[in-house]
C-alpha cells in the first residue's frame, strides 16, 4: 500500500521535472503542471507547464539558482521530446 503525505483532495500544486531531448542535448524543464494531453490511444501526447525554468542535464550539480528562466508564462512540451517525467505534489496551506 502506498503511503502519501496527504490525500489527493489536499493537493494544491503539482510540480513536474521533464527531461527532454533538445537537439543532441538533454535539458531538464521544471514548472507547475497546468495540463496534460492524451492522444486517441490514451497515451501522453504533451504536457503544459507554468513558470518554466530549464537547465542542461550536464549541469547536474546545479542549484535552483542555476536554472534559466524561459520568457513567457507557459511551455508546451510534446511527448516526442520527453525522455522522463517526474511528478511532485504540494499542499499549500
Amino acid at each position: 500500500m502506498d503511503n502519501y503525505r496527504f490525500g489527493s483532495r489536499d493537493i494544491t500544486i503539482t510540480g513536474v521535472d521533464v527531461l527532454c531531448n533538445v537537439g543532441s542535448e538533454p535539458i531538464i524543464y521544471v514548472g507547475q503542471l497546468v495540463s496534460y494531453y492524451l492522444n486517441k490511444e490514451g497515451d501522453l501526447d504533451a504536457v503544459l507547464i507554468r513558470y518554466p525554468l530549464r537547465r542542461k542535464l550536464s549541469d547536474d550539480e546545479s542549484t535552483p539558482e542555476d536554472y534559466y528562466s524561459i520568457p513567457g508564462d507557459f511551455l508546451y512540451i510534446p511527448n516526442k521530446d520527453i525522455i522522463n517525467l517526474n511528478v511532485r505534489y504540494f499542499r499549500v496551506e
